[in-house]
């Protein structure tokens, strides 16, 4: 499945991925329980945002919504109710955590000082792509899936992969960031797109 979507997005941003072929990988992984289950990759650099977009109100961000009336600091209209469809989809990151701690949703705001913190002189930059390309990849792989009945509530940012990279010009290594997603099949009834 992760193969399907890094294919299905490589025209809005190269991704990792080189070769699902096991005879493409180490002599190691040449096996038959390998075969199917493997993917060879590009190493990449970690970075310490984890990129979320919200296409429907759910999760954490209704929590927040909730008490707030915002997700991440971003305003949302008045009377949202829990799982509906958002006007637009917002781009909510996190910062990552060390393993066994939680991560922390902060603003875009935000993800500009973290980011400018580990690559001084690009945070602004690099959070603008981020959110930029974030979103581009929701709105794609979200509306494919509609078109398949299913619905993609919110991703980080698409469903079943474990990253996706840029380049930039400046002398940083490519970045990466983790994906997750929250997924919830649609009814028989018809539903309207999550995206236009």
């Amino acid at each position: 499945m992760s193969k399907f979507w890094f294919d299905y997005t490589r025209d809005l941003l190269p991704n990792h991925m080189l070769s699902v072929d096991v005879k493409d990988m180490p002599e190691f992984f040449q096996q038959p329980q390998f075969d199917g289950n493997s993917m060879m990759c590009r190493k990449l650099t970690m970075l310490p945002i984890e990129c979320i977009v919200r296409g429907y109100i759910t999760g954490s961000g209704w929590a927040s919504y909730q008490k707030t009336g915002k997700v991440c600091g971003i305003q949302l209209p008045e009377g949202l109710k829990e799982s509906r469809k958002l006007p637009e989809p917002i781009y909510t990151p996190s910062t990552k955590a060390e393993i066994g701690d939680h991560d922390e949703n902060i603003s875009y705001e935000r993800s500009i000082e973290v980011l400018e913190k580990q690559f001084p002189g690009h945070g602004l930059e690099y959070a603008t792509k981020l959110r930029d390309y974030t979103i581009a990849l929701y709105k794609k792989c979200a509306e494919y899936a509609l078109s398949r009945g299913i619905i993609i509530a919110e991703a980080a940012p698409c469903p079943t992969s474990p990253c996706w990279t840029w380049s930039s010009p400046s002398p940083c290594p490519p970045l990466r960031r983790r994906c997750s997603s929250t997924w919830a099949r649609l009814p028989a009834a018809p539903m309207s797109s999550p995206l236009s």
